[in-house]
């Protein structure tokens, strides 16, 4: 459409123009793809638009449009305005979106805000956790497995996390993973990481795995 070729030059001006020409039959795609095409060159700008708009199920989804492109170039300024303009239920649900979004193309800034809001008292269910996990130990098992060791051991499926990052860990640096797995004793899935770390290491260099192996207290079993 017009309005969508406008975007990518004007993206506001387009906006601006939807606005004044809602009653278009295909309007409301239109004004998903300007407004998504705004929210990246400017996402202040963009969010600012929206929350103009009347407070109703379609507002809040552009909303959430904006947030996701806002998270994604500076999570930070995103996270601000959520915690500056957003209370109550909604607010936790946007942050929770953001650091779904957020998982995605930084992993570790990710990981980072969901240590804080939990300090916070936001709670993140169980697929959420489950794909932060696989995004950081996909690009870092080893901050992966060092951010699960700083979560409360209640977080909703803390052993699966700490399971993925020493696996994904020892499939591309077994020694090193096997020496920092020996080390958490005191962890509840100590014996499970243990034996997950072998399985990996001992398919890479199998002599050495048995080495790394004999040297475990026998509790271990």
């Amino acid at each position: 459409t017009l309005a969508e070729a406008a975007a990518a030059v004007d993206p506001a001006g387009a906006l601006a123009w939807l606005t004044q020409n809602a009653g278009s039959g295909d309007f409301t795609q239109a004004f998903k793809t300007v407004l998504d095409q705004l929210s990246q060159a400017d996402p202040a700008a963009a969010m600012a638009y929206v929350t103009s708009l009347p407070n109703n199920a379609a507002r809040q989804t552009y909303l959430q449009t904006v947030l996701g492109n806002w998270a994604v170039q500076d999570p930070a300024d995103a996270m601000s305005w959520v915690d500056a303009n957003l209370t109550g239920p909604f607010h936790n649900a946007e942050v929770t979106s953001l650091v779904t979004q957020l998982a995605k193309a930084d992993p570790q800034t990710a990981a980072a805000y969901f240590a804080q809001l939990q300090q916070e008292g936001i709670s993140f269910n169980a697929t959420l956790v489950d794909a932060l996990a696989n995004s950081l130990s996909a690009t870092d098992p080893h901050a992966a497995l060092t951010w699960a060791q700083s979560l409360p051991s209640t977080t909703p499926g803390l052993e699966t996390i700490e399971r993925k990052a020493a696996d994904a860990w020892a499939k591309v640096d077994p020694a090193s993973a096997a020496a920092y797995i020996q080390n958490l004793v005191g962890n509840p899935s100590y014996a499970l990481l243990i034996n997950d770390v072998a399985l990996s290491y001992a398919q890479i260099d199998a002599a050495a795995a048995l080495s790394w192996a004999e040297t475990l207290p026998s509790v271990q079993g």
